[in-house]
């Protein structure tokens, strides 16, 4: 038995996530895109705007006919906290449920000391900062550059912190009035990308992350692979015997790819007075060696093309195992050097089966570095909005 209450909140959640999306609904629009009745929106309309959930603004154009009233998100009414974890720094956010960045700061700091006490302390300086909000915030989301366990909501790993076995969550909400999420942070490029940028793909998206190391996410039917240790492409063995990676293994593809490595061969070849227009530049960039090769510089060629022959067959590898029809490729590197992009493009098409088959499609990513903040929110929707929902007009 379906009962009333509960169709009730289901109406009311389904009315609402759409205002998340669109700057302006009428009536008539909620009507179109839900199936349901006018009576029905209606009702939930005036749940909406009492709780003040969604504004008032004004009335559509006139074309002849009735002018519609329009309403629109209260972006005031329910806010989104962010951390993101970086090498030697703390990114904090406070975001509206459309997207909207209503604050943002970044903070030093040392994670060789007590971590969850100075996260602590950070995110209290930073909630201080904002007035009035009690019962506005629907949770905190953590991006986490390293494995995290999705049952605990534990960070399990990170080499770029250097930490392990960070219980952030429960601490955090024994401080604070409010659930706390993590996620890995290329999980939450890829959950950002999808709901914001408004990508088609029917099957899968493979999602790619390259600045100084090499992650990846996978979603299939708009949801996330969330196997614990997925998404470790950086990992991903290129050179059975290459160098030493940390991670035990040898000739990952982190260690054939790492700016740092490729920028030291560059140099010592510059060292030996190679003839290349590399020699110009002090100091000299992975960005740099990149568009130089497009010019036609033999250093920067190589470059290149040892990116095309590791970066270029691991995405190959992963499509044949895969088979997403959409690749987007995230990371300054990406953005900076289209060039490379389309090379990729040409390499992977010659190295995978059925191509002309295929629906693939290879695209740099449309949100660059705000990809992880705008997953961040996307996180903590899925999370918890039908919950603060149910709270606030008693559901639950």
């Amino acid at each position: 038995m379906v009962y009333p209450r509960n169709v009730e909140s289901k109406n009311l959640k389904k009315i609402y996530s759409l205002f998340t999306e669109q700057k302006t609904l009428t009536r008539g629009d909620i009507v179109s895109k839900t199936g349901l009745t006018y009576p029905t929106v209606g009702k939930m309309i005036d749940k909406l705007l009492d709780e003040e959930l969604i504004t008032w603004q004004g009335m559509t154009k006139s074309t002849g006919g009735r002018r519609a009233e329009k309403y629109k998100i209260n972006n005031q009414r329910l806010l989104v906290v962010g951390m993101t974890l970086k090498l030697n720094r703390v990114g904090m956010s406070l975001s509206s449920l459309n997207g909207e960045v209503i604050r943002k700061k970044g903070y030093l700091i040392d994670y060789q000391g007590d971590l969850v006490v100075n996260l602590t302390k950070i995110l209290k300086e930073f909630l201080s900062e904002s007035d009035q909000l009690a019962n506005k915030i629907l949770g905190l989301s953590i991006s986490f550059p390293g494995i995290v366990n999705k049952l605990q909501s534990k960070a399990v790993y990170s080499t770029i912190l250097k930490v392990t076995n960070l219980q952030l969550k429960d601490w955090l909400e024994q401080e604070f009035s409010f659930p706390v999420w993590l996620e890995n942070d290329v999980n939450l490029m890829a959950m950002g990308e999808s709901y914001f940028s408004r990508i088609n793909y029917q099957k899968g998206l493979l999602y790619i992350f390259w600045e100084t190391g090499i992650g990846s996410a996978m979603m299939f039917a708009q949801d996330l692979v969330n196997n614990e240790f997925a998404g470790q492409l950086g990992h991903v063995v290129v050179q059975p015997q290459g160098e030493l990676c940390f991670c035990g293994k040898r000739g990952c593809l982190e260690t054939v790819l790492s700016p740092a490595i490729l920028i030291n061969q560059v140099k010592t070849r510059l060292a030996s007075q190679v003839k290349s227009s590399l020699h110009r530049y002090d100091p000299v960039t992975l960005i740099d060696v990149l568009k130089e090769a497009e010019k036609g510089d033999s250093l920067g060629e190589v470059v290149l093309d040892k990116i095309e022959n590791s970066l270029g067959l691991a995405l190959a590898n992963y499509i044949e195992l895969f088979d997403p029809d959409l690749l987007i490729l995230n990371g300054e590197i990406f953005h900076r050097v289209p060039f490379l992009v389309n090379r990729l493009k040409e390499y992977i098409n010659s190295r995978i089966m059925f191509k002309g088959l295929r629906r693939l499609k290879i695209k740099s990513s449309q949100l660059g570095d705000q990809a992880e903040l705008l997953g961040l929110l996307v996180l903590l929707k899925q999370k918890e909005l039908a919950n603060k929902l149910d709270s606030l007009f008693g559901y639950s």
